[in-house]
């Protein structure tokens, strides 16, 4: 029997909110190791676009530079 916890899947969280400083407007393109998806480009002055961006770095982030890169403190709090 396997325990429930092997298939779990890790989570990142920053050790400091004030080190997200990730952009706030323009195009941001995920690399392929966050989105796989092929829309991988984030116009991040759609907000819609932002909410998606923002999933799917906190979903797939592989380690707390991803969430450094490409989210920011503030933009999450409004979220």
């Amino acid at each position: 029997m396997h325990d429930q916890a092997e298939y779990l899947k890790p989570f990142v969280i920053p050790e400091n909110q004030r080190l997200l400083v990730g952009p706030t407007s323009g195009i941001v393109n995920l690399p392929t190791y966050l989105d796989w998806s092929g829309h991988a480009n984030y116009d991040l002055d759609r907000p819609r676009r932002v909410v998606d961006l923002y999933r799917t770095v906190i979903n797939e982030a592989a380690s707390p530079t991803d969430l450094y890169s490409y989210l920011d403190n503030a933009v999450l709090k409004r979220l």
